[in-house]
């Protein structure tokens, strides 16, 4: 039975809220003891103080402080929530419209969600492994990625696999599979040690590729390509969507040598609405429209 997606938005974010911060009060927990820790507070006011045009071009945000440190917690468990909702039929195609939209309507009183949605649809999609280095800069307080903070980026990166599996839980528990969310809650307990060498677990219900004609490629281009115009003209909660089928359509089409110039087009309004739109939410959360 099919949830609406309010009422599983509801219940999602603050879920993943309580996982983020148990999960980096774990983090320090146990690093603190083996590792030079410098930051423990993950707020605006503490800043890395790296010039934006010299931030590592895997960063995604213009300003390295310790609110940007936990949005890219966020990214990641956004990702992984999206990713784990679609491979599981949670939602249909045509239904991840109204599901971003949820999140990012339920999310727009929260700087850092706002922050995080900003990232989310703007850049490339966040690697792991650029996650925990990002993360252990700014917790050992280093403007560079000296071998201190490779060492602890690759603890980070085996608590990554665990804050995984947890989201995953959560997100199964707000669609109401309380099957696979005990899956996953039992996968996490039969772990005796973080894994360093993945930060994503193997899907529970591995699908088999199926091989996508160039027609079907292009069919999708040209839907991505028409959804993105839909948010340009009609409704603007369309362009993540717009992004994401664009993105995705874009490396398949690269994957199958195809030019995938309705994709990058898709992306780019896609990314021009949703940026426009988060402005609106943050000028008119802060008076400047009414």
């Amino acid at each position: 039975m099919r949830r609406d997606p309010d009422e599983v938005v509801a219940a999602l974010i603050p879920a993943l809220d309580n996982l983020r911060k148990n999960w980096l009060s774990q983090v320090l927990e146990r690093c603190s003891g083996t590792h030079p820790i410098v930051h423990k507070a993950f707020t605006r006011e503490t800043d890395l103080g790296i010039a934006e045009d010299d931030l590592p071009s895997t960063f995604p945000f213009n300003r390295f402080d310790g609110e940007a440190a936990a949005a890219l917690i966020l990214n990641w468990q956004l990702q992984v929530a999206i990713k784990f909702s679609g491979q599981h039929g949670y939602f249909a195609e045509d239904e991840l419209g109204a599901f971003v939209g949820s999140l990012m309507k339920h999310g727009s009183d929260n700087s850092l969600w706002l922050r995080t949605f900003g990232s989310f649809f703007s850049s490339e999609p966040l690697k792991p492994e650029h996650a925990s280095i990002h993360l252990a800069q700014y917790l050992l307080g280093s403007t560079e990625q000296t071998e201190q903070v490779q060492a602890l980026g690759e603890e980070l990166l085996g608590f990554l696999y665990i804050l995984t599996l947890a989201t995953q839980a959560a997100v199964a528990q707000s669609f109401g599979d309380d099957e696979e969310a005990a899956r996953c809650t039992a996968a996490i307990g039969g772990l005796t040690k973080p894994p360093s060498h993945q930060a994503e677990p193997p899907s529970r219900r591995p699908k088999p590729p199926s091989p996508t004609s160039a027609s079907e490629l292009r069919s999708r281009a040209t839907t991505a390509l028409v959804v993105s115009l839909l948010a340009l003209f009609v409704c603007p909660f369309l362009g993540p969507v717009a992004v994401f089928l664009g993105v995705r359509n874009r490396e398949a089409m690269k994957a199958a040598n195809l030019p995938a110039g309705k994709a990058t087009a898709a992306i780019a309004i896609g990314v021009f609405i949703t940026l426009v739109f988060l402005f609106y939410i943050v000028a008119y959360s802060l008076g400047a429209i009414r």
